[in-house]
C-alpha cells in the first residue's frame, strides 16, 4: 500500500534547531504495527514523502496502526489506522433445474459475492428466477455478461 505522509519539514539531521534551509534530511522510519522492517525514507523540502509498505500475509482482519517516525527526532510522528479485511470466498453459482426446454422456469442462486449487496440488502448472496424464451435458449454471453463477482446480473427474459 501507498503511504502518503506531510507535516516532517523538521524532520532534519539538524532536528529542530534553526539553520539555513535546506537542511539535509533525516530518515523517517514508516512501520506497520508489530514489524520491525520500517520502510526507509526521506521528506521532500516541502515536508512531504511517499513510500510503499506491504500488508503482511499473515494479517487477519482487523485494524492495525501504519507509523512514520523521524529517526533525527521521535516526537516528530504519525499514525494512521489500516483495516484489513477478510479474503472473499469463492463464488458460487447454481441453476435449479441446470436444463430443461424451452418456457422452464430458472432459479439462479449465487453466494460468495461478499461486499455487494444483493436483493433486499442481503450481502452476499442473489436470487433471480427467470423463464428461458426461445430466443435465449443456448449458453450465451454478451457484453456487460458477468456469471460472477461483484457485478450487475443481466435479466435474460421476463
Amino acid at each position: 500500500m501507498e503511504v502518503h505522509g506531510y507535516g516532517f519539514g523538521s524532520c532534519t539531521k539538524a532536528g529542530l534547531a534553526p539553520e539555513p534551509r535546506p537542511a539535509e534530511a533525516a530518515e523517517i522510519h514508516v512501520t506497520w504495527e508489530g514489524s520491525d522492517n520500517p520502510s526507509v525514507v526521506t521528506a521532500r523540502a516541502d515536508g512531504e514523502f511517499e513510500t510503499d509498505i506491504t500488508v503482511p500475509s499473515g494479517a487477519t482482519p482487523g485494524t492495525y496502526r501504519v507509523t512514520a517516525r523521524c529517526t533525527a527526532n521521535s516526537k516528530l510522528r504519525a499514525t494512521a489506522d489500516f483495516q484489513v479485511t477478510p479474503e472473499p470466498g469463492p463464488a458460487a453459482l447454481a441453476l435449479d433445474p441446470a436444463k430443461g426446454p424451452v418456457q422452464t422456469p430458472v432459479t439462479t442462486t449465487g453466494s460468495g459475492f461478499d461486499g455487494c449487496t444483493a436483493h433486499r440488502g442481503q450481502a452476499g448472496t442473489v436470487t433471480l428466477s427467470m423463464r428461458v424464451r426461445s430466443e435465449d435458449s443456448g449458453v450465451r454471453h454478451g457484453p456487460g455478461d458477468r456469471p460472477f463477482g461483484c457485478q450487475r446480473m443481466r435479466r435474460l427474459s421476463r
